[in-house]
């Protein structure tokens, strides 16, 4: 790294300065190094506004992985592997782990769970009969009915060190083998997920099925959480791909116990094989469960109540959330942090309360006063955020700044990080990297304007494009500096904005993108074009997770040349050493052949057999075949 390039001129401490100022206010506690792009980029602005004679620059080995040179000054060593919010700054455990004790956070003290014993004993009774039903349990309700809660309840319980509970409501200790959070996954991300833990070989959901199929011993149990928040979180058809294609025939499976936490919408996805636990219904909701909660948490509510005008105000929380376990807890929060206060002597006191999820949010901004806007355009940017989250370095404060109109920098990121980060979270993303999501999807759903919604997608993917460097020869972005999210979640954007078939024509973004959120994305794509290149892409997608870039760009040109695709096989070609000339045989032939040709003009030809490309090159005594990893072409 250099402060100043050669002849430029350079001021005393101004590089150590800049970059003191950029590092304090980049990522999160759990990013343990910083990536130099980014910080060189934002040194650069920071000149830009104090010093815009001097300018920084670096040189670096090219990869993807931050190299661990400037450490992060806000990295916290030894966090658990979920989410951690990033109000309070404390060490929780895990995602189940909070909601099973009744709280946000899992810094918040306390236990504070009420009610949902019919759900809890149908569970634990499920769990320890010895004979299983073949039939996947899933729990539903309205979003704020506590799904996620009854499932980290259930866990805990499950736990060796369990808070005492009756004998009725405890299932066998570590009864669940594994529970997933789906909250941004893939259907293939699952697959992976699932394998691992279940210790079995598998590539695809038919290959789990069939190695699950064949497992022998007492049944284990699956756990998958918010269901309808995987893939895309605004929209897309992975939560359907994953109910029909993986856990609809997971269900029937005589050795495996499958439970399921989502939203109604997708109970019809999941098959006949379910027994339904609706949280709404009064099988499943005590008549005081509410109350009951509110009451315990306003215990040390400041303000002088008597402890009569306490269990006045828990009332009618309890009235006002009806069945919203999410209004009752971000209502009792307002009240005890005194965003709210309540005149007991005016008429109509009550309906100042929040009944909606929406309404409770609100409550919230407001104290913010002058600053709610601010708070706004800052926090809107995560209510479109794809996976699990939004990385805060480079992308948060533009994307912002798209959104809104208004410029955003990362002093305003981190303004919200230390003053407004009550409903926000932070969640590991890979080893060297962290992201930030809301809360509660409710929240985000809030904050999406359905009116709008489109228009901000279209804001959003135009600004991660403009993120990506453009290459020095002119050939269009360089996709292989572009942020790590960029790669991962740019294609669901696209879709959700409608420009993802302008993207499919750069055949440099298909090799350089993620596979399973490229492929998810192009479900959506209509025009004849756009459908053609989602053929061609999809031939070889399972080839593509284990190919470095240079093969899945030699892997991409045959099938281009194959597909009839010129111009995307002519641009690949261009940057390739070996390229493909023309192909011929039938497109769903097993066996494809086609010439290609090198800088020095030497040719080979390319073959598919057994569908695996190979290269058959001119040798002594006839053809010789080498495999694609082995080979320096296709």
């Amino acid at each position: 790294m250099a402060s100043a390039r050669s002849r430029e001129l350079a001021y005393d401490h101004a590089f150590v300065t800049a970059l003191e100022a950029v590092c304090a206010g980049m990522a999160g506690m759990r990013q343990r190094y910083l990536d130099i792009p980014t910080v060189i980029d934002q040194v650069n602005d920071h000149f830009q506004g104090h010093r815009p004679d001097q300018c920084a620059s670096y040189h670096a080995v090219s990869g993807r992985a931050i190299p661990p040179f400037l450490p992060n000054p806000k990295y916290r060593g030894g966090l658990p592997d979920e989410a951690i919010d990033v109000e309070s700054q404390r060490e929780w455990t895990a995602h189940f782990g909070p909601r099973g004790r009744g709280v946000e956070y899992a810094s918040e003290p306390g236990d504070w769970f009420t009610g949902r014993l019919q759900a809890l004993t149908t569970l634990a009774s499920w769990l320890r009969d010895p004979v299983h039903d073949a039939r996947a349990r899933v729990v539903t309700g309205d979003p704020g009915s506590g799904k996620s809660a009854v499932l980290g309840r259930l866990l805990t319980l499950a736990r060796p060190d369990h808070p005492e509970a009756p004998a009725h409501l405890l299932p066998p200790p570590a009864s669940v083998t594994v529970s997933v959070h789906a909250h941004g996954t893939t259907l293939e991300g699952l697959t992976a997920r699932l394998a691992a833990a279940l210790d079995v070989e598998a590539d695809s959901p038919p290959q789990l099925l069939a190695r699950l199929a064949e497992c022998e011993g007492a049944p284990r149990t699956v756990l998958i959480d918010a269901l309808e928040e995987a893939g895309t979180a605004v929209g897309g058809r992975e939560p359907q791909r994953i109910a029909r294609e993986l856990l609809r025939p997971m269900s029937v499976l005589h050795n495996l116990r499958l439970l399921i936490g989502t939203r109604r919408t997708m109970i019809p996805e999941l098959g006949r094989a379910v027994e339904v636990i609706d949280l709404d219904t009064d099988a499943y909701t005590g008549r005081d469960d509410i109350e009951h909660y509110a009451r315990r948490t306003l215990a040390g509510m400041p303000g002088g109540l008597t402890v009569a005008d306490r269990e006045t105000v828990a009332a009618a929380v309890a009235r006002r959330a009806d069945r919203s376990f999410l209004v009752a807890r971000m209502t009792v929060r307002a009240l005890l942090h005194g965003d709210l206060t309540p005149d007991l002597s005016r008429p109509g006191w009550e309906e100042e309360l929040p009944s909606k999820v929406g309404q409770a949010f609100d409550a919230y901004l407001a104290r913010y006063g002058e600053d709610e806007e601010r708070v706004r355009r800052l926090l809107r940017p995560l209510a479109y955020a794809e996976g699990s989250g939004l990385p805060w370095d480079s992308l948060w404060a533009p994307l912002a700044a798209a959104l809104s109109g208004e410029k955003c920098t990362n002093d305003d990121v981190d303004w919200l990080w230390r003053q407004a980060g009550a409903y926000v979270v932070e969640v590991p993303a890979g080893k060297d990297r962290s992201v930030f999501r809301l809360y509660h999807e409710a929240l985000a759903e809030h904050l999406r304007d359905p009116r709008r919604c489109r228009e901000d997608q279209l804001r959003m993917t135009a600004e991660l494009i403009a993120s990506v460097p453009l290459r020095t020869d002119g050939d269009g972005p360089d996709w292989e500096r572009a942020h790590p999210y960029v790669h991962a979640h740019l294609a669901g954007h696209a879709a959700a904005s409608g420009d993802l078939e302008h993207l499919l024509q750069d055949p440099w973004f298909l090799v350089h993108a993620e596979p399973a959120g490229l492929l998810a994305a192009m479900d959506g794509v209509w025009s004849g074009e756009a459908k053609h290149v989602r053929t061609m892409y999809r031939t070889s997608a399972h080839l593509y997770r284990d190919l470095c870039v240079h093969e899945r760009a030699q892997v991409l040109a045959v099938d281009a040349a194959r597909y009839r695709l010129g111009e995307h096989r002519r641009r690949l070609g261009r940057r390739l050493e070996w390229a493909p000339r023309w192909a011929t045989g039938s497109q769903t032939s097993p066996l494809f052949r086609g010439e290609l040709s090198s800088t020095s003009g030497e040719s080979l030809v390319a073959a598919e057999l057994n569908g695996m490309p190979v290269v058959l090159s001119a040798q002594r005594g006839g053809w010789c075949r080498s495999g694609i990893r082995r080979s320096r072409a296709v």
